[in-house]
């Protein structure tokens, strides 16, 4: 998203419509009267949501003899670096501590679980999105078994302890759960997200009032399809919570109150109550603070070398 300011000037003051703004502009200051002479000068704005493709913005002059002179500038908001983020590339997973590779330079490198010969594994065979000619794509990812009760972690840490954050992950499900819910990342009373046995997903969190949660809509829009990628994210703002499929915005929340912090492991692919994922999960990123609607559609198209 950006915020396109655009200024116009005219040499005519004396009249009250010597400067007319067009769509998409919308006024935020008018400064010309019907009475007195001298330059008037019109200040739109416009918010463009596709960077490099800006939609005309326009004002029409009284008299098209009228000397004029229009200005414009672009601000777009500060981007947000990740906190974490795990692109499950790594050639394989050994059980070695540490060997799930953070490359937001946080270090936050997690550990996958168990670390037996029954720990999860990587593969490449079928990404969640292809390398292109650019020889870009998602490249590697993370491969999940529930019956062998497999996860990664890594241990708490004070960059993990979200009052504002984005959380968006790739996710392949070989199977939906028969009950209760399927982990796809958690932070205990934090945020976690699950699959329920529908396909939709469920986004859990507790604050100092009680538990809260909400559903992804129980529709083709809303579920996570079975031997199919999809992109969900999450992104909490007080106030305003959002659920995210594929990049869009599917279902959300208005509590005021901020998630609970804790000292608890965050777990991708199980939570504390052991309700292991199965299936494919790749791409993980966490964010502390909350990405617009046009940043999480880019995170769902993001590619790498």
């Amino acid at each position: 998203d950006s915020l396109v300011l655009a200024a116009f000037g005219s040499n005519r003051g004396n009249q009250s419509t010597a400067l007319v703004a067009g769509n998409p502009g919308t006024v935020v200051h008018d400064d010309q009267g019907g009475t007195g002479n001298g330059p008037a000068l019109l200040l739109t704005r416009a918010s463009q949501a596709s960077a490099g493709n800006y939609s005309p913005i326009n004002a029409t002059a009284f008299n098209s003899n009228d000397d004029w002179v229009a200005q414009a500038w672009a601000i777009r908001p500060p981007s947000i670096a990740p906190v974490l983020s795990w692109r499950f590339d790594e050639a394989a997973w050994t059980g070695l501590a540490g060997e799930v590779i953070d490359s937001s330079g946080n270090n936050l490198n997690g550990t996958v679980k168990p670390a037996t010969a029954n720990r999860p594994t990587t593969a490449a065979a079928n990404p969640a999105l292809a390398t292109n000619s650019a020889g870009e794509g998602t490249c590697r990812y993370g491969s999940f078994n529930s019956a062998n009760r497999q996860y990664a972690e890594v241990a708490d840490s004070n960059l993990l302890d979200l009052s504002s954050f984005t959380v968006a992950v790739w996710v392949y499900p070989r199977s939906w759960p028969g009950s209760d819910l399927m982990t796809i990342v958690s932070k205990d009373v934090n945020f976690e997200f699950h699959l329920k046995p529908t396909g939709v997903v469920n986004w859990w969190w507790r604050d100092s009032a009680g538990t809260r949660q909400f559903d992804s809509t129980n529709n083709t829009a809303g579920r996570v399809a079975i031997n199919s990628w999809t992109h969900v994210a999450i992104r909490f703002r007080p106030g305003s919570q959002t659920l995210f499929i594929n990049g869009v915005a599917n279902a959300s929340a208005s509590n005021a109150l901020a998630p609970l912090s804790n000292s608890d492991p965050l777990q991708v692919g199980a939570d504390l109550n052991a309700r292991h994922f199965n299936g494919n999960l790749d791409e993980l990123r966490v964010f502390a603070g909350a990405l617009s609607d046009a940043q999480v559609l880019a995170l769902a198209s993001e590619r790498h070398a």
